[in-house]
């Protein structure tokens, strides 16, 4: 599992750059690094768009029992909530059942805005099982060979010209 540690990627991961996305989280909520919420309702309908939602709802807000940002329910409503919205005392109580603490969930999904930045990324693995091994014996090989020829240095091969003077 990839892991940071100051600026370092740990186990079998290295540092890369990302562009800025959209994602959808299903926990946890936008405003923690490295997600960001959405600033407005209109750049969460944009965000819905470009993740491909089938929006015939929304977005609306004022929702004291949906997490604050900008959130999709059953893939077709859209929820955005200004930051202080969501209430952790009076959400419970709101008909419907779906209030989970503020946070995003399986309820609401939350589309975030990821900034461009670092991420630690896996280390990709061998598609053909012993393939690396394989190209570095190929190399060494190789490395033996006349460059002109392309066979084994020093060794001649009997009817076959072996410099253009001769041809």
């Amino acid at each position: 599992m990839c892991g940071t540690t100051d600026g370092a990627c740990g186990g079998d991961c290295f540092l890369a750059t990302t562009e800025e996305q959209i994602v959808a989280v299903d926990r946890g909520a936008c405003d923690g690094d490295p997600l960001e919420r959405l600033g407005s309702a209109s750049a969460c309908q944009e965000a819905a768009k470009a993740l491909g939602y089938a929006i015939d709802w929304g977005p609306s807000g004022g929702f004291v029992d949906v997490v604050d940002g900008c959130s999709v329910r059953n893939d077709t409503m859209l929820f955005y909530n200004a930051g202080g919205t969501c209430s952790l005392t009076r959400g419970p109580k709101a008909n419907g059942g779906f209030f989970r603490k503020c946070q995003c969930s399986e309820h609401n999904k939350c589309l975030c805005r990821r900034p461009r930045g670092p991420i630690c990324k896996p280390q990709s693995r061998e598609v053909v099982e012993g393939l690396d091994e394989l190209l570095g014996e190929l190399s060494r090989l190789e490395r033996g060979l006349d460059p002109a020829t392309r066979r084994p240095a020093g060794v001649a091969v009997q009817g076959v010209r072996s410099s253009a003077k001769e041809l």
